[in-house]
């Protein structure tokens, strides 16, 4: 029997891979949310090995405002774990697809249960590895109404160039499929709070 999920916040460590890549058309948040660069495309995959909950996501980001905040809006969710999936709605107002995951040292898989897959693949480039201190905040759109939350990130990155190898029809379309605005957080320690409601 699956234990269930334990209380937020969750505590974990991770590798991350991330890179912004220009769309050859905006994406908009839902309104009252407002768009800060609906031409830019944040792709994120995260493997959570060690922790409260252990799982693979994969998510595909526009940065948004509402007044004085300004955060990540989740557009495109897939995890390969199924608590997460169907916990997805209650707690961040999201609603992950299944998918399964493959990783190796320069690239990431995603599966999709259709068939269809994307392919992120990563190589080196001349820059030093840097502490990354911060955090990524982000609205949600909850079952209670919108959320804010404000997720704390500690770890150590190495910048990267990243292609798009493989990339759905179906996806938002890409402009480009490389960039050097990418990062590898090989190790990172995470912690997921449950978001809160915002007055719009």
């Amino acid at each position: 029997m699956t234990a269930p999920l334990p209380p937020m916040p969750w505590r974990m460590r991770g590798a991350m891979r991330l890179g912004v890549l220009p769309l050859a058309r905006p994406l908009f948040p839902p309104p009252p949310l407002t768009p800060v660069l609906a031409y830019r495309l944040v792709i994120t995959a995260v493997r959570y090995f060690e922790g409260d909950v252990r799982y693979d996501v994969l998510f595909l980001a526009t940065l948004v405002r509402h007044r004085c905040r300004v955060g990540m809006y989740l557009h495109h969710v897939w995890s390969d774990n199924p608590q997460i999936r169907a916990a997805g709605p209650d707690l961040w107002g999201l609603n992950p697809e299944p998918a399964q995951f493959a990783w190796s040292d320069t690239q990431v898989q995603l599966i999709m249960d259709h068939g269809d897959s994307a392919v992120l693949t990563t190589s080196s480039r001349r820059a030093p590895s840097l502490t990354a201190v911060g955090a990524m905040p982000c609205f949600t759109l909850t079952d209670k109404g919108p959320a804010y939350g404000f997720i704390p990130i500690l770890g150590r990155a190495t910048p990267r160039n990243l292609t798009v190898t493989a990339w759905p029809a179906h996806f938002p379309e890409l402009a480009h499929t490389h960039t050097s605005c990418a990062l590898d957080l090989s190790r990172f320690r995470i912690t997921i709070p449950r978001p809160h409601s915002i007055a719009w």
